[in-house]
């Protein structure tokens, strides 16, 4: 009998011949088994995966990503599962590390999670969040959420300890396309509106629509949705910190809304005192305003103390941005 594969790498894809490639190149030579779950391509795809030696499933698409997640988790045979999507790459040397330290330290009572990376484009810094991508293959491992799909819940109900690792997922700027982030923003807003007819409303598929209508710039309905989030979500907890982040987003886009943004961060301040994407939007708004004294202030804070939630999504240059508008505001 064949030994278990030790690291399986589980994708699930549609229409992604070139972004697969990437992925696949980047990965295959640490990978024991790659699983690869489609739900409706019609390009290359297929082709693409059977070069790099992938088992491939079709899985009829449902509008559900867990569903989909799940089909192709019971078909890994890996004792660890590393979650890719098309477009992203590891580094040769984190790929490596990342197969030394399932080969040596990975912990079977633990999830682990890796930073994944979108980096700048000239006019968006490069963002980042911390997301659990390896785990060990138990047969409870169950994914939840027609969109934004998470393991938080089935690592929850197990107790099961979730820990960071040192390795990076990088995608490309391919992020920031304006005709792409439409389509998935228009997919969500479809497939939110299930979840919350079969469910009921949560502050999770709140922040979903508020991203999508944000994206599609229809500000009024980002902003009832993200506030219906607040509304709902846990105080302190990070969907109420993912709901205040898009509010004050959104209302950049609307005309005399400062006063409204500045009462808005005040009242975020109060449940994330030293957030540091936080203290340096309060920075701005009181440059803004030309109170200069406090605007160095609260970016010192931010520098100084600041700190960021790495489960959402957060800028990964915050503490070198807020030291360069310390030193601006000081200036001025």
């Amino acid at each position: 009998m064949a030994p278990q594969p030790r690291l399986s790498v589980a994708m699930i894809v549609k229409n992604s011949e070139h972004a697969l490639r990437r992925t696949l190149e980047s990965v295959h030579s640490i990978a024991d088994e790659i699983v690869i779950t489609d739900t409706g391509s019609e390009d290359g795809t297929y082709d693409v995966a059977k070069q790099y030696g992938a088992v491939w499933h079709h899985y009829a698409w449902d509008d559900d990503f867990a569903a989909a997640r799940n089909y192709c988790m019971q078909r890994v045979a890996g004792k660890w599962i590393l979650w890719l999507d098309a477009g992203e790459v590891i580094s040769a040397a984190d790929a490596e590390s990342l197969r030394r330290f399932v080969e040596e330290g990975a912990d079977s009572e633990k999830a682990y999670m890796l930073l994944v990376q979108i980096p700048s484009n000239g006019q968006i810094e490069g963002e980042q969040i911390a997301v659990v991508r390896l785990i060990p293959n138990y047969p409870f491992m169950r994914f939840t959420g027609r969109v934004r799909e998470s393991l938080f819940s089935c690592l929850n109900q197990m107790s099961m300890e979730i820990a960071g690792l040192e390795q990076r997922i990088q995608r490309d700027v391919s992020e920031h396309d304006a005709d792409r982030k439409r389509r998935i923003a228009e997919r969500n807003l479809r497939i939110a509106d299930i979840e919350i007819a079969e469910y009921g409303p949560s502050p999770r598929m709140y922040n979903c629509l508020g991203d999508a209508f944000q994206v599609l710039e229809r500000p009024k309905q980002s902003i009832e949705a993200y506030q219906k989030s607040l509304e709902l979500a846990e105080i302190g907890g990070t969907d109420m910190l993912e709901s205040f982040y898009g509010l004050l987003t959104v209302m950049e886009t609307l005309p005399n809304s400062l006063e409204q943004q500045i009462d808005l961060c005040l009242k975020s301040l109060e449940h994330y005192p030293l957030d540091a994407q936080l203290l340096c939007a309060m920075g701005g708004y009181l440059q803004r305003q030309g109170r200069l004294d406090l605007a160095a202030r609260s970016y010192e804070t931010a520098f100084r103390f600041g700190h960021v939630r790495p489960h959402v999504w957060h800028v990964g240059v915050i503490k070198e941005i807020a030291a360069v508008c310390c030193g601006l505001a000081l200036q001025l």
